[in-house]
């Protein structure tokens, strides 16, 4: 049955199951996650991109639901459209592209030497999930 159906329609069941079978009150507390401390300092990609609109991913974005843990790199979700106008903003500011993903997008040398993978997608919930982030304690 799964094979008759497209990954975004997959994706909405498994969504759907996991949300039948999490139980309220599991995970860390809403005080904790509000209150704990952000131990590992992360480069402030807000001044480094200030026109084209993303979302951080990956183990940076994690932190809002589960303890922190230790990532050497950032990664960040744009729409496929607008990655001219992020690889200028961040060639201006002088980060190096240094590697094409296979997945789509590229990894960037950020000046202070912090690594960032630019994941590229034209997909309709990408839109959405840039539009619905949810912002971290620092921003």
């Amino acid at each position: 049955m799964l094979n008759l159906i497209n990954s975004e329609q997959k994706r909405k069941i498994f969504i759907q199951i996991a949300r039948r079978r999490c139980k309220t009150g599991s995970g860390s507390s809403l005080e904790f996650l509000n209150r704990r401390t952000w131990n590992h300092p992360v480069t402030n990609i807000n001044s480094l991109i200030k026109k084209t609109l993303f979302v951080v991913v990956g183990g940076i974005a994690t932190r809002l639901y589960m303890p922190e843990r230790m990532t050497d790199d950032i990664d960040i979700l744009i729409m496929a459209e607008n990655n001219v106008t992020l690889y200028q903003e961040l060639e201006q500011k002088g980060s190096k592209k240094v590697w094409v993903l296979s997945i789509g997008g590229s990894t960037w040398q950020l000046p202070d030497g912090t690594i960032l993978d630019v994941i590229e997608s034209g997909k309709l919930w990408v839109k959405e999930a840039i539009k619905n982030s949810n912002i971290a304690p620092d921003g």
